[in-house]
């Protein structure tokens, strides 16, 4: 006994699509899907849109703080600040680069008649500072899910629990 298929005709094809795209379980499936389609295509736009309406500036430095974490993300396993406590281990780093920004603009005034040393001390405060917005950023991050415990009282002592705990 052979089995002989034969190819379905557009007649078919049409009535196949028809019987599957009129089941209700269907439509509901490609009608959610589409959905989700819009929601993320909208959710892009608006991306797309706040990334227009964002100053240049911003957008480089940020670009440059991405590419600082970037290096060096395969020696400390990605966003290893969120394991970290803000007062013991985060807060010491942004104050060094603070430092470090001010000696390389202390540096480059010193520099002013020799450009070519004011230049490269100004590019070392440049990269120092994008060091330092990075641990800036590590402790707003962390800060985030205290949103509701402000970090400082109404006295202005520092809330303890904001610089102790590391986010779970």
């Amino acid at each position: 006994m052979t089995d002989k298929t034969e190819p379905l005709n557009t007649n078919d094809l049409r009535m196949l699509a028809s019987n599957i795209l009129g089941s209700p379980n269907v439509r509901a499936t490609l009608r959610a899907a589409a959905d989700e389609l819009d929601a993320e295509r909208a959710a892009r736009l608006k991306a797309e849109a706040e990334l227009k309406e964002m100053r240049p500036e911003v957008l480089a430095f940020a670009k440059l703080m991405e590419d600082a974490l970037r290096r060096k993300d395969s020696e400390r396993r990605g966003n290893s600040w969120q394991r970290q406590t803000l007062a013991d281990e985060i807060l010491p780093h942004l104050q060094e680069r603070v430092e470090r920004v001010e000696e390389c603009l202390r540096r480059a005034k010193r520099a002013m008649h020799h450009e070519y040393m004011e230049d490269i001390e100004l590019q070392r405060a440049a990269e120092e500072a994008v060091h330092a917005a990075n641990f800036a950023m590590m402790i707003a991050d962390i800060a985030q899910p205290f949103q509701d415990c402000p970090p400082r009282s109404c006295c202005g002592e520092v809330n303890q629990h904001f610089l102790n705990h590391p986010r779970p």
